[in-house]
């Protein structure tokens, strides 16, 4: 008996949602009429790129000839000396370090090449640059209707005269 009345109880709530769930749809297409039009606008970036260019006189360099070694001499025979002196820990350490220091020194000078600015060229450079500027564009149209007594809205790329004759298509759900 309980299982009558389950199995009853459940075919009958199911009825009562499949009933519920009895939606009636229609579709008609009738002519409203323009009621308005308002133009619509938006805004983007555009990006330009420009291009900048100069000339620019940079040296050119040739090779001079050998260099005076006296400055690199006296430069290695002190630091010699000085190294001599702390590290050998004796008399006449610094001496030794300063003969050795000041030959070094000027074997470094003789072999060493004077760099001298012998002329100019002239060098074209460019740089690119982007400038950003924002733009103001019409996107398209908002119309404003009137049909069967209701009153709506659309967006559209071309415009329409007020007054004129506009579709529309109306859904009516019945539940």
């Amino acid at each position: 008996m309980k299982r009558e009345l389950l199995c009853g109880a459940a075919i009958t709530f199911i009825s009562i949602s499949l009933a519920a769930f009895n939606v009636f749809a229609e579709s008609y297409t009738v002519q409203g009429t323009v009621t308005g039009v308002e133009p619509v606008y938006r805004t983007k970036t555009v990006t330009t790129p420009t291009q900048k260019c100069w000339t620019e006189e940079v040296p050119v360099y040739g090779q001079g000839p050998n260099t005076d070694t006296t400055g690199d001499m006296l430069t290695g025979a002190i630091i010699g000396g000085i190294l001599g002196n702390n590290l050998k820990g004796e008399d006449g350490g610094g001496a030794a370090g300063a003969v050795l220091g000041g030959i070094l020194g000027h074997q470094a000078g003789k072999n060493k090449k004077g760099q001298t600015i012998t002329g100019y060229r002239q060098v074209n450079k460019c740089a690119t640059s982007y400038d950003e500027r924002t733009e103001e564009y019409l996107a398209g149209y908002k119309i404003g209707y009137e049909a069967l007594g209701l009153r709506g809205t659309v967006t559209r790329t071309r415009s329409v005269s007020v007054g004129s004759s506009i579709t529309v298509n109306v859904n009516i759900t019945a539940y």
